[in-house]
Parts: structure tokens; C-alpha cells; sequence
């Protein structure tokens, strides 16, 4: 139940005492300026989402005392708590570029995977949306306990008639909600789950226009990275085929020959990685 909150209070704990790269890309080590870096940053966020409110409040819950309805009442709001640990999951993406363009582990599986910097531009890629999926899947959920004081069968939201089926698994409801984050981001939409009150719909309407620019922009991404890959690949070949030529007609040393032929691959991943 507190593995997450335990991950996240370790993540501040190593955050703390971990170096930096600042804009000039120079290393800061010094636990001054890490420490003030990072509590002037994300640490805020990070101490709230290690704050168990649904523990603490539902001792207010269940008080039923008369006095103490306001608070019975605000102790409903225990549940935002979730939004800011999902503010979390977009530090991911920070996580994924910095992984991208220095983690040592990536590389060695770049290499032992063989993936050129095209596939390795995809499979990132295909992380973000995956990451994009599940943040809206979860807020989906969310959204639908927060509008509600029934918590037995969330009459009057999208849940209702799934817990009508007798689908009470978090499990189960989270796959429903991913096929539905997954429909409504790809532009596919095939209607069987919608809105069911105004908040939903409102949502639904968000979440429908951020699909249609992303899909958009990642359809893009990936016409541009297939005919950049292949136009850099025929370049090479055409260079490599010249080469093979020039040695074959003008005896050109072998050594000479294979320097030559380093320096155009060397080239070749030097144009593969600006171009992407």
C-alpha cells in the first residue's frame, strides 16, 4: 500500500545528495546549491506526495460526530492528493531525455540490442504515448470518484454501469480506462465509453483536442524519422559504393582505403543524430 510513498520519499532522499548538470552543463556538486536548487524545485510536489491524506483524514471520516461535518465534508478533497502524485509521472519524461542523451545503461542497450538512433528515436517515442496514456487513464478514474459522494456504485459517472457488472477490480478498471485513453488520444473514439455527466464531458473535449495535436505531431515525428533514416542510409551507400570504386580503379592502400571508409561511417551517425 506505501510502496509508492516509500519509492518517493527515497527519490527525495537521493535527490539531495545527487550532482547536477546546470544550463552551461557544468557539474554541481556542492550540497548547498543542490539543496536549494531542489527545494526552490520539484520538492514541493514530491513532500505533498508523500503525504498519506486518505490516512489522515479518515479518521475524519469516520468521526460522525455533528461538529465535525465541514471537515467530513473537506476530507472529500483527500482524494486530489492523487492529482499530485501524477504530477510526478511527468517528470518521467525529463527522466526519458536525459536517459536518451546521456544515460551510460541505454547505450549499453542500444548496443546489445543493435538499435540504430532511428528505432531508438521510436521506441522513445512509443514511451511518451504509452506515459501520456496512463496519466490520462488514471485522471480518467479520478475524475470520476471526485464528482461523486457515492462511493458504492459512482451513480451518474462513466463507472456506474461498469460497477453494475460487478466490475469492482482496480485492475479491471484501469484496463477499461487505458482502452479508453488509448481510443480517445489515437482519434479512434469508438464511443462505447463517454461522458456521462458535464465534468466528464468537459474532460472528455480536453483530452479529445490533446489527441488530435499529439497523434498530429507524432505522425509527423515519424514520417520525418523513416525519410530521414532512409535518405541518410542511401547517402551512405552511394558514398560507400564510390569509394569501393575509386579503390578498385586507382589501387588506392588498403589502410588509406579503410580510414576513408571509417571517417563516412563516423559521418554517417554524426548526420543520423543531428537529423533526429
Amino acid at each position: 500500500m506505501y510502496t509508492v510513498d516509500v519509492s518517493f520519499l527515497l527519490d527525495i532522499v537521493v535527490t539531495f545528495n545527487t550532482a547536477f548538470y546546470d544550463q552551461d552543463n557544468d557539474l554541481i556538486d556542492n550540497r548547498h546549491t543542490i539543496a536549494q536548487s531542489y527545494l526552490f524545485g520539484w520538492f514541493p510536489i514530491d513532500l505533498v506526495a508523500i503525504i498519506p491524506f486518505e490516512v489522515l483524514l479518515s479518521g475524519v471520516q469516520g468521526a460522525g460526530d455533528g461538529d465535525l461535518n465541514p471537515l467530513i465534508r473537506i476530507a472529500r478533497f483527500g482524494k486530489l492528493y492523487k492529482l499530485v502524485k501524477l504530477i510526478r509521472l511527468v517528470r518521467m519524461l525529463k527522466i526519458m531525455k536525459v536517459m536518451k542523451n546521456k544515460n551510460h545503461v541505454v547505450k549499453k542497450l542500444n548496443k546489445l540490442m543493435d538499435l540504430d538512433l532511428g528505432c531508438e528515436r521510436l521506441f522513445f517515442i512509443f514511451l511518451i504515448i504509452l506515459m501520456i496514456n496512463h496519466i490520462s487513464a488514471c485522471l480518467w478514474i479520478i475524475l470520476a470518484t471526485m464528482i461523486t459522494d457515492d462511493d458504492s456504485n459512482y451513480a451518474g459517472t462513466w463507472l456506474e454501469s461498469f460497477y453494475a457488472d460487478g466490475m469492482h477490480g482496480a485492475e479491471e478498471l484501469y484496463m477499461v480506462s487505458f482502452y479508453w485513453a488509448t481510443t480517445t488520444i489515437t482519434t479512434v473514439g469508438y464511443g462505447d465509453i463517454s461522458g456521462t455527466n458535464n465534468a466528464e464531458r468537459v474532460f472528455c473535449a480536453i483530452i479529445m483536442l490533446f489527441g488530435v495535436i499529439a497523434f498530429s505531431f507524432a505522425n509527423g515525428s515519424l514520417t520525418s524519422i523513416i525519410q530521414n533514416v532512409d535518405t541518410n542510409n542511401a547517402r551512405y551507400e552511394q558514398q560507400v559504393s564510390t569509394l569501393n570504386d575509386i579503390y578498385k580503379e586507382y589501387c588506392l592502400p588498403l589502410e588509406l582505403f579503410n580510414r576513408i571508409k571509417k571517417t563516412l561511417g563516423y559521418k554517417k551517425e554524426k548526420d543520423m543524430a543531428n537529423l533526429l
